[in-house]
């Protein structure tokens, strides 16, 4: 009888490790021949489930960053406040600095692979991941701020390790918050029919 295969389990699986791989090694330095022995598979079932390594990357970043913004978010009410939501993402950044340092590398490990401009719709995309649910919560200025101090931080601490003190960085972004600051919508307010409209008498 024929062994059934979970392909989603298999697929998840070699994202994991190509993760692993990538991070390890450099995006350069793992070949598809690499990926495929890791999870203990022929390229050819490696092929079957991505067309090229560029594909598996592509993949993975994607997943990391949904489930990053699961995690972040997963203890949040929708009545927080700003303040609140600032402080769940600390935590969230704090706990999972390694991996996130991890996936930054990876990203600007593949950028520089790739000819000038070639990679620069995904990298676009990849930041947008995250910069989103940021702009969300905070607004389009100050989430835009966070991204870049997130990624700051992230470059300091693989140049610098120890000049880096996230959680203080935070606190002075949480200074930033207006102190009366209501809570944030779930999802945008649908405008009336009549809303914006001039009444005519």
């Amino acid at each position: 009888m024929p062994r059934i295969v979970d392909h989603e389990a298999r697929r998840e699986e070699l994202l994991d490790r190509a993760f692993e791989l990538f991070a390890l090694r450099g995006y350069a330095a793992v070949s598809m021949r690499d990926l495929a022995r890791s999870i203990d598979a022929t390229t050819g079932t490696l092929y079957h489930y991505f067309p090229s390594k560029d594909d598996i990357f592509e993949a993975l970043v994607r997943r990391r960053a949904e489930a990053d913004l699961r995690e972040a978010t997963k203890d949040l009410s929708p009545d927080a406040t700003p303040a609140e939501q600032l402080a769940a993402f600390t935590t969230f950044y704090v706990n999972r600095l390694d991996g996130l340092q991890d996936t930054l590398r990876v990203v600007l490990d593949f950028k520089q692979q790739r000819p000038p401009g070639e990679a620069h719709e995904f990298i676009v995309a990849a930041f947008e991941a995250y910069r989103a649910p940021l702009r969300a919560v905070f607004g389009e200025e100050l989430g835009t701020v966070g991204l870049s101090l997130l990624i700051g931080l992230l470059t300091q601490r693989m140049l610098d390790p120890d000049a880096v003190d996230v959680v203080r960085h935070f606190r002075a972004m949480a200074e930033w918050l207006p102190q009366d600051a209501p809570p944030l919508p779930s999802a945008p307010v649908e405008k009336t029919q009549n809303e914006g409209k001039e009444e005519v008498d």
